[in-house]
């Protein structure tokens, strides 16, 4: 897929991905159950392209949360043996 291919698939990209947010935002799970088979069926990409979509589309919204709450890093001094062993076995595992 070109970039000027991706571009113009842009605003429909936008729309699928508003319509599983809502889902996700109603229901509380659900945006990647929506937004990976509408991406596969509407474009005719592979799943693997659809799901680097919705994770990129995860990793972006979970950059804005990271970066408004900024001021709550003094947490992560009191959980962040937590956190190291969590990394340490997602990485394994992965």
């Amino acid at each position: 897929m070109t970039f000027e291919t991706l571009l113009s698939l842009l605003p429909w990209l936008a729309l699928i991905f508003m319509a599983s947010g809502m889902v996700k935002g109603i229901s509380g799970f659900g945006m990647p159950f929506i937004a990976i088979p509408a991406s596969t069926i509407l474009f005719n990409v592979p799943i693997t392209q659809a799901m680097g979509w919705v994770l990129a589309s995860g990793f972006a919204t979970n950059i804005v949360q990271l970066a408004q709450t900024r001021k709550q890093w003094r947490v992560l001094g009191q959980i962040w043996l937590l956190v190291g062993v969590l990394l340490t076995t997602m990485a394994m595992t992965v």
